[in-house]
């Protein structure tokens, strides 16, 4: 598996949230850019998770921290 492969999110997936959401075709250029902006959205809640453990003392990324950095807290 390469870095690449490792680290974005399958186009397949991408292109049946589109579908899912009501969209009879969709461009090859929607589902790489809906791709880029899930992986990058996902990192950046990431990193807020894993600055909400460190800043309540834990080593463990929970659930509730997730949800804090979803809710933007």
């Amino acid at each position: 598996m390469t870095m690449e492969s490792e680290t974005t999110l399958p186009l397949a997936a991408m292109e049946r949230i589109m579908r899912n959401a009501g969209a009879q075709r969709v461009s090859s250029e929607a589902v790489k850019l809906l791709q880029e902006s899930t992986h990058s959205l996902g990192e950046e809640l990431a990193e807020d998770a894993v600055q909400l453990a460190r800043s309540s003392g834990d080593s463990t990324v929970d659930v509730d921290h997730v949800k804090r950095a979803v809710s933007g807290e």
